[in-house]
């Protein structure tokens, strides 16, 4: 059975993530579709809340990506969450999911 690399770095990723959250932090989930970004905050494995690019219609993408990290910081502040694990998934970290990182980090949240 022939495993792509993407799949490889998922994998690696995720067990990095299980390794380093010895604290048992909220995980900051990301994934990403052609179109648009998704945010999840995961408890213990469970989806708390999430937000999305899809109502952001006639933006460019720095603008969309500002306002999901935005209403996200917003709605995890108001639920008194402050640390976070980021995980970008299989994503690389640079352009959208750094910007979005970098955003969040903006609007108060530690990662």
């Amino acid at each position: 059975m022939i495993i792509s690399s993407f799949i490889k770095r998922k994998r690696r990723v995720s067990i990095s993530i299980k390794k380093s959250n010895k604290e048992n932090r909220p995980v900051i989930k990301v994934f990403k579709s052609n179109k648009n970004l998704y945010l999840s905050l995961l408890l213990e494995g469970n989806v708390a809340f999430s937000f999305s690019t899809l109502n952001h219609k006639g933006l460019t993408t720095k603008e969309k990506v500002n306002l999901l990290a935005k209403d996200f910081s917003s709605e995890c502040i108001n639920r008194n969450f402050s640390k976070f694990v980021f995980d970008k998934g299989p994503y690389s970290y640079g352009g959208k999911v750094k910007l979005l990182a970098d955003s969040c980090r903006e609007m108060g949240l530690i990662f």
